[in-house]
């Protein structure tokens, strides 16, 4: 048309006439609006550091069971366990940090591993304490009834082994993916799938 006007073809010209790039994550696109959704970063940024405070504290309460293990409250509270409950406390934190960056298959599967060694460690330390007390005074007997640390250590070895069997034929049968889900607006968010396995641990 222009060679008809007399005009000179710009459409030869190279780097005249530029197909853009789409934004990150779009198949298609007609504009530069985004397709992925736009997370809160300052939100996030702020849960990871506070969850990383707390965390580093952790290693503080380890070193006071440590030093002061043979104070009565303290040596009674069992020292042993309480740094038991500080490590399964310490993975549990940790799920905050590998959540923090876009998912990936590895990413996801260490939030679980983490989230359910974690919470093996510190809710079965805790659940063993419990269970010791209750059967020294429900005891009828004259004869006094001695559950070690040892002992309770044991039970908790048993715990632990059976998580982490589930958790390796979890990871083998049904190893955790991103899926890519999506918003009212229409915006892509890729995340770590949630399936009948996730059900089971969290029942």
């Amino acid at each position: 048309m222009n060679e008809l006007k007399g005009l000179s073809n710009q459409y030869d010209v190279i780097g005249m006439f530029e197909c853009a790039a789409c934004p990150e994550g779009c198949d298609s696109c007609t504009d530069d609006r985004p397709c992925v959704v736009s997370l809160n970063w300052v939100m996030r940024s702020s849960i990871l550091a506070l969850s990383c405070i707390i965390a580093f504290c952790l290693p503080m309460i380890l070193f006071f069971t440590w030093k002061w293990q043979n104070i009565k409250v303290v040596r009674a509270a069992s020292p042993v366990l309480l740094r038991v409950i500080a490590l399964g406390a310490f993975f549990m934190y940790g799920t905050m940090i590998v959540t923090y960056f876009k998912p990936t298959i590895y990413y996801c599967t260490a939030r679980i591993w983490l989230r359910e060694i974690g919470f093996s460690l510190t809710y079965g330390a805790l659940m063993l304490k419990t269970w010791r007390i209750s059967v020294i005074f429900r005891v009828r007997s004259a004869k006094a009834i001695k559950i070690t640390d040892v002992n309770l250590l044991k039970r908790l070895g048993i715990i632990l082994a059976f998580f982490t069997a589930l958790l390796t034929i979890r990871t083998l049968v049904a190893p955790p993916i991103v899926i890519v889900g999506r918003t009212e607006d229409d915006l892509k968010a890729y995340l770590c799938r949630t399936d009948l396995w996730d059900n089971f641990f969290s029942v």
